[in-house]
Protein backbone atom coordinates (compact mmCIF):
# COMPACT_ATOMS: atom_id res chain seq x y z
CA UNK A 1 0.00 0.00 0.00
CA UNK A 2 1.02 3.63 -0.86
CA UNK A 3 1.06 6.47 1.55
CA UNK A 4 -1.62 8.34 -0.47
CA UNK A 5 -4.26 4.79 -0.18
CA UNK A 6 -3.38 4.89 3.55
CA UNK A 7 -4.10 8.34 4.03
CA UNK A 8 -6.89 7.93 2.24
CA UNK A 9 -8.10 5.02 4.47
CA UNK A 10 -7.50 7.13 7.17
CA UNK A 11 -9.66 9.93 5.90
CA UNK A 12 -12.06 7.54 5.36
CA UNK A 13 -11.49 5.39 9.46
CA UNK A 14 -11.96 9.49 10.55
CA UNK A 15 -14.89 10.64 8.47
CA UNK A 16 -17.01 7.14 9.67
CA UNK A 17 -15.64 8.09 13.21
CA UNK A 18 -16.85 11.52 13.28
CA UNK A 19 -20.42 10.43 11.96
CA UNK A 20 -20.08 7.64 13.71
CA UNK A 21 -19.85 10.48 16.80
CA UNK A 22 -22.40 12.83 15.40
CA UNK A 23 -25.19 9.93 14.86
CA UNK A 24 -24.57 8.88 18.67
CA UNK A 25 -24.88 12.87 19.40
CA UNK A 26 -28.07 13.10 18.12
CA UNK A 27 -28.96 9.74 19.18
CA UNK A 28 -28.48 10.58 22.85
CA UNK A 29 -29.99 14.03 22.31
CA UNK A 30 -33.37 12.48 20.77
CA UNK A 31 -32.90 10.31 23.67
CA UNK A 32 -33.26 13.06 26.01
CA UNK A 33 -35.94 14.34 24.66
CA UNK A 34 -37.94 11.26 24.66
CA UNK A 35 -36.93 10.72 28.29
CA UNK A 36 -38.15 14.45 28.81
CA UNK A 37 -41.49 14.16 27.13
CA UNK A 38 -42.24 10.66 28.84
CA UNK A 39 -40.89 12.65 32.46
CA UNK A 40 -43.73 15.43 31.06
CA UNK A 41 -46.03 12.62 30.97
CA UNK A 42 -45.73 10.91 33.44
CA UNK A 43 -45.90 13.72 36.02
CA UNK A 44 -48.91 15.09 33.82
CA UNK A 45 -50.57 11.70 34.39
CA UNK A 46 -49.54 11.16 38.22
CA UNK A 47 -51.07 14.15 39.15
CA UNK A 48 -54.34 13.67 37.54
CA UNK A 49 -53.99 10.27 38.90
CA UNK A 50 -53.52 12.40 42.58
CA UNK A 51 -56.65 14.65 41.61
CA UNK A 52 -58.68 11.40 40.93
CA UNK A 53 -57.04 9.87 44.29
CA UNK A 54 -58.19 12.83 46.60
CA UNK A 55 -61.35 12.98 44.89
CA UNK A 56 -61.65 9.58 45.84
CA UNK A 57 -60.73 9.64 49.58
CA UNK A 58 -63.39 12.57 49.75
CA UNK A 59 -65.70 9.76 49.03
CA UNK A 60 -64.47 6.39 50.64
CA UNK A 61 -62.25 6.28 53.34
CA UNK A 62 -58.93 5.07 51.42
CA UNK A 63 -57.33 1.27 52.28
CA UNK A 64 -53.93 0.04 51.94
CA UNK A 65 -54.78 -3.12 49.90
CA UNK A 66 -58.06 -2.71 48.00
CA UNK A 67 -60.24 0.42 47.33
CA UNK A 68 -63.02 -1.57 46.16
CA UNK A 69 -64.01 -1.74 49.84
CA UNK A 70 -67.06 0.38 50.79
CA UNK A 71 -67.17 2.19 53.89
CA UNK A 72 -70.42 4.33 53.44
CA UNK A 73 -71.81 4.20 56.21
CA UNK A 74 -75.58 4.62 55.25
CA UNK A 75 -75.33 1.08 53.68
CA UNK A 76 -75.04 -2.02 56.03
CA UNK A 77 -71.60 -3.34 54.25
CA UNK A 78 -70.21 0.00 54.46
CA UNK A 79 -71.13 0.76 58.54
CA UNK A 80 -70.18 -2.89 58.93
CA UNK A 81 -66.43 -2.36 57.40
CA UNK A 82 -66.28 1.15 59.21
CA UNK A 83 -67.27 0.38 62.61
CA UNK A 84 -66.78 -3.28 62.94
CA UNK A 85 -70.35 -4.20 63.99
CA UNK A 86 -74.03 -3.60 62.55
CA UNK A 87 -75.61 -0.54 63.29
CA UNK A 88 -78.14 -2.09 65.68
CA UNK A 89 -75.30 -3.49 68.17
CA UNK A 90 -73.86 0.40 68.14
CA UNK A 91 -76.65 2.07 69.06
CA UNK A 92 -76.76 -0.63 72.01
CA UNK A 93 -73.13 -0.27 72.86
CA UNK A 94 -72.51 3.03 72.51
CA UNK A 95 -75.74 4.93 72.90
CA UNK A 96 -77.17 2.82 75.76
CA UNK A 97 -80.18 1.92 73.94
CA UNK A 98 -82.01 -1.23 74.77
CA UNK A 99 -82.13 -4.12 72.23
CA UNK A 100 -85.72 -3.47 71.09
CA UNK A 101 -85.52 0.77 71.06
CA UNK A 102 -82.29 -0.29 68.68
CA UNK A 103 -83.76 -2.79 66.72
CA UNK A 104 -86.95 -0.25 66.38
CA UNK A 105 -84.98 2.80 65.64
CA UNK A 106 -82.72 0.95 62.27
CA UNK A 107 -84.43 0.39 59.01
CA UNK A 108 -84.74 -3.20 57.81
CA UNK A 109 -81.47 -2.82 55.07
CA UNK A 110 -79.60 -1.88 57.68
CA UNK A 111 -80.38 -4.72 59.97
CA UNK A 112 -78.64 -8.19 59.26
CA UNK A 113 -81.32 -11.50 59.23
CA UNK A 114 -80.57 -12.31 62.96
CA UNK A 115 -81.71 -8.71 64.00
CA UNK A 116 -84.82 -8.80 62.04
CA UNK A 117 -85.64 -12.65 63.29
CA UNK A 118 -84.84 -10.81 66.90
CA UNK A 119 -87.11 -8.05 66.39
CA UNK A 120 -90.01 -10.63 65.02
CA UNK A 121 -89.73 -12.72 67.93
CA UNK A 122 -89.85 -9.33 69.98
CA UNK A 123 -92.99 -8.09 68.73
CA UNK A 124 -94.95 -12.02 68.87
CA UNK A 125 -93.96 -11.93 72.52
CA UNK A 126 -91.29 -14.98 72.57
CA UNK A 127 -88.77 -12.27 73.54
CA UNK A 128 -89.02 -9.45 76.19
CA UNK A 129 -87.57 -6.11 75.34
CA UNK A 130 -84.09 -6.87 76.53
CA UNK A 131 -83.93 -10.24 73.84
CA UNK A 132 -84.78 -12.33 77.34
CA UNK A 133 -86.93 -15.61 76.34
CA UNK A 134 -90.46 -14.83 77.80
CA UNK A 135 -93.02 -17.66 79.28
CA UNK A 136 -94.80 -17.65 75.71
CA UNK A 137 -91.58 -19.26 74.66
CA UNK A 138 -91.61 -21.76 77.55
CA UNK A 139 -95.43 -22.30 76.79
CA UNK A 140 -95.14 -23.02 73.45
CA UNK A 141 -92.24 -25.30 73.59
CA UNK A 142 -93.87 -27.52 76.57
CA UNK A 143 -97.09 -27.96 74.35
CA UNK A 144 -95.27 -28.95 71.35
CA UNK A 145 -93.30 -31.61 73.24
CA UNK A 146 -96.36 -33.13 74.98
CA UNK A 147 -97.86 -33.33 70.96
CA UNK A 148 -95.04 -35.03 70.19
CA UNK A 149 -94.88 -37.55 72.82
CA UNK A 150 -98.09 -38.66 71.91
CA UNK A 151 -99.08 -42.44 70.47
CA UNK A 152 -99.99 -40.80 67.16
CA UNK A 153 -103.43 -41.91 67.64
CA UNK A 154 -105.99 -39.00 66.81
CA UNK A 155 -109.27 -39.19 69.55
CA UNK A 156 -112.25 -37.34 67.76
Amino acid sequence: MTKKSSKKTASITLKKKKESESMSKAESEAKIKLETKNKTITLNSSSQNSQFTSAQSAQVQPSSNSSSISYDENTLTGFLNKYGMSPVAYKIKYEGMSEYDALKSTSNDMKDSGEMQTEYMMDQGYLDHNGQPTNKTQQNSEESTESSSGDGIIND
